[in-house]
């Protein structure tokens, strides 16, 4: 018997295409990978600049203490916090933008993961399916081989009872 080639034409394309939900997955997964990357270095640098501003907070501080201050020295200070506060304050921004995109990357990571789950089981049936479908194909061919030997014997003794009766 004749396998069947749109069934091994099928399971080719099931494979092709749980390959490509593969690849995916696997991007998807580097994308959450370089997002963890990037919410840990904006948390890296608002503790930097935690730490710069403190000192520069004090520094600042320092200059006006224990003496008389002009309200121009006592502005700088305050604008100079100010600038400060308002770096302090993109990073948190930026911060919380990687932490959304961090969010994204997983939620798209995970569709991609059962997508790929999706796929790899369709295949696996479709496999399962084909494999049945040549066992089949076996016992068909091995019960034709089996008649025809039969077919065989009973024609070749077949004869021999005719020439017995005539």
């Amino acid at each position: 018997m004749k396998r069947d080639p749109m069934l091994s034409r099928l399971l080719e394309l099931r494979k092709k295409s749980e390959q490509r939900a593969c690849e995916a997955l696997l991007r998807r997964h580097s994308d959450c990978r370089q997002a963890e990357a990037q919410v840990t270095e904006a948390g890296r640098r608002i503790s930097a600049h935690a730490t710069v501003a403190r000192e520069r907070e004090r520094e600042l501080l320092e200059k006006l203490v224990g003496r008389r201050v002009s309200l121009a020295e006592l502005d700088r200070f305050l604008s100079g916090v100010e600038s400060l506060q308002n770096e302090a304050r993109r990073l948190r921004t930026s911060e919380n933008a990687a932490k959304l995109m961090l969010h994204r990357s997983t939620a798209a990571r995970e569709a991609a993961r059962a997508e790929y789950h999706r796929r790899r089981r369709a295949a696996a049936k479709l496999d399962l399916m084909v494999q049945q479908h040549n066992t089949n194909l076996k016992r068909q061919d091995l019960a034709l081989v089996e008649m025809a030997e039969e077919d065989h014997r009973w024609s070749a003794t077949a004869p021999s009872d005719n020439s017995s009766q005539g």
